[in-house]
């Protein structure tokens, strides 16, 4: 058992890892790629602004103005000569053609000017969100001043127009508002009044107070559209994990399945009485030692009942051989006592004895057959009417020598029943000799059809059966002591109601015994008329 535990320990470590190794190949190429391009999304303003501003001067002062930004924002801008970059892939072309480029592994970024052989390199000190939305963040800083330079000059009235000019550059809206308008808490409008500069985290919104006026420049939300794009990569990870590891168990877990499928189908079988009933596994399976444990009970349990069998055969067989002698020394006997009445009574009562002997011995043997033909057990449709007649004709002296009257009830002449007919009628003929032996006058026997279940009833108005005594008369060898006026006395040898109880169960069904409407007794066999599959096998082992 610790083996079946260890390795599915290692299975769902493997899956795990299977399924973590399949998102870092798959989607982390998927995730570098989004976040290069939010990266660019991020800067692409400020390089514009920053674009704009050195071609505003001479290109011999851009070395100038690049050092007074260094100077004042740190060393995040540079100017190199364009066959110095070495860029991979096409995205030297690109950067000839006047795009933004990026080389995501060392957050750079490359702007040729102005179709010169000057390139504008810029590299943020800080990596991803926080470039925007920290309080000491260079590029926010420097972003934020341009576009200050760029209000400079321009009348109150036409910022509005002027940020809405500049804000197509950026991957974030860019708005200009009054302070009055932005509704903040009291201690984050007293911020702004002072001149200070407010970042709210939750909104991912920059607010920067233009001096000298009442408005304030916002940045943001800077990752706007941003959020949704993020859930659905999350939950794309989240279903090709589970996926990975759905398949992985289920690769684990269809062996194993089929294996329990064998172990189910072999105590079935064992359960319905197939001794041979092995459970067949792979060597390597995981459930081999549990197989080797049903195959070790399965083996025990079949030379067990085998041995009781062959034993209670044997000495049925062998006991047949004294008796015939007693016979054969009773018939030779019985020419020389016939004068004697007194020895005549005694060999009389020795020949009955050797009869009951023999009739006990018969029976043993024909419970013991009974199930070896059950072995080629099967049901089929026969016509009820005829069936009963052929069953019925059997029982007419009887019925004449007991002074009893039959009546057979059926609802139709044409009615249909699915039933093994030779093991039925094993079972019916029990039931009416039983009835026949306790009933005063009558016997009835019903056929009931109803929902495609079947019920033979047997009545009889004899003595009947006690309530406590109603689920025992079907055990081997149970025999009842006679009740009320009409009884025989004790009859039979116990084995014939348990006959009838292992049929009915070989149909699917039950036997029961209740009080009949005539008085006395009413045993009742019920099955089940379906054909479906697994009903009524041809074959049913013992």
């Amino acid at each position: 058992m610790f083996a079946i535990f260890f390795r599915t320990y290692l299975y769902m470590m493997a899956t795990i890892f299977s399924g973590l190794l399949v998102f870092f190949l798959l989607l982390l190429p998927v995730l570098q790629s989004f976040e290069k391009e939010d990266d660019l999304r991020l800067v692409r303003g400020t390089v514009q602004l920053l674009v704009n501003e050195l071609a505003a001067s001479d290109t011999d002062q851009w070395p100038a103005r690049v050092q007074q930004f260094r100077a004042e924002f740190g060393p995040l801008l540079s100017l190199e000569p364009l066959e110095q970059v070495a860029l991979p892939g096409d995205a030297g072309k690109d950067l000839l053609a006047g795009a933004l480029v990026s080389i995501y592994e060392e957050d750079i970024f490359y702007q040729r000017l102005v179709e010169s052989e000057v390139v504008l390199r810029l590299r943020p000190p800080l990596d991803g969100s926080p470039w925007f939305l920290e309080k000491k963040s260079p590029l926010a800083d420097l972003t934020i001043s341009l576009l200050l330079r760029s209000l400079k000059g321009v009348s109150e009235e036409q910022w509005p127009a002027s940020v809405d000019r500049i804000n197509g550059w950026f991957g974030f809206p860019l708005q200009i508002k009054e302070l009055g308008t932005i509704s903040l808490s009291e201690e984050s409008s007293a911020e702004l009044r002072q001149g200070g500069r407010l970042i709210d985290l939750g909104e991912e919104i920059v607010y920067q107070p233009i001096e000298g006026s009442g408005y304030i420049l916002c940045l943001g939300p800077v990752f706007q559209n941003q959020h949704w794009i993020l859930k659905i990569l999350f939950y794309l990870l989240l279903a090709l994990f589970l996926l990975t590891c759905g398949c992985a168990a289920l690769l684990w877990a269809r062996p194993l399945w089929k294996d329990m499928d064998r172990l189910s189908s072999a105590a079935i079988a064992l359960g319905s009485g197939d001794f041979s009933s092995r459970a067949r596994l792979a060597r390597k399976s995981d459930l081999k030692s549990v197989a080797e444990v049903f195959n070790s009970m399965a083996l025990r349990l079949q030379l067990t009942v085998g041995s009781q069998k062959d034993l209670i055969n044997g000495v049925a067989h062998e006991l047949r051989t004294p008796i015939m002698r007693m016979r054969l020394l009773a018939e030779l006997l019985a020419p020389q006592l016939e004068e004697k009445q007194e020895a005549c009574a005694l060999l009389c009562e020795l020949r009955d004895n050797m009869d009951e002997l023999d009739d006990l011995t018969s029976e043993i043997l024909a419970y013991l057959k009974l199930e070896q033909i059950a072995r080629t057990f099967g049901a089929e449709l026969v016509m009820a009417r005829p069936w009963l007649d052929r069953l019925l004709a059997g029982f007419e002296l009887s019925l004449q020598r007991g002074g009893l009257r039959l009546e057979v009830e059926l609802e139709t002449d044409s009615a249909v029943i699915l039933l093994d007919p030779k093991m039925m009628a094993r079972a019916l003929s029990n039931l009416i000799n039983n009835a026949i032996k306790h009933a005063r006058h009558r016997v009835r026997l019903s056929l009931i059809s109803k929902n495609g279940r079947y019920s033979l009833l047997v009545d009889d108005d004899g003595p009947g059966i006690a309530a406590e005594d109603r689920e025992r008369i079907f055990q081997p060898f149970t025999r009842l002591e006679p009740q009320g006026e009409g009884s025989r006395g004790l009859t039979g040898y116990g084995l014939g109601l348990s006959i009838v109880r292992r049929i009915a169960e070989w149909h699917n069904g039950r036997v029961t015994a209740e009080t009949s409407p005539l008085g006395g007794a009413r045993l009742k066999i019920c099955w089940s008329g379906s054909d479906n599959e697994g009903y009524l096998p041809v074959t049913r082992p013992l």
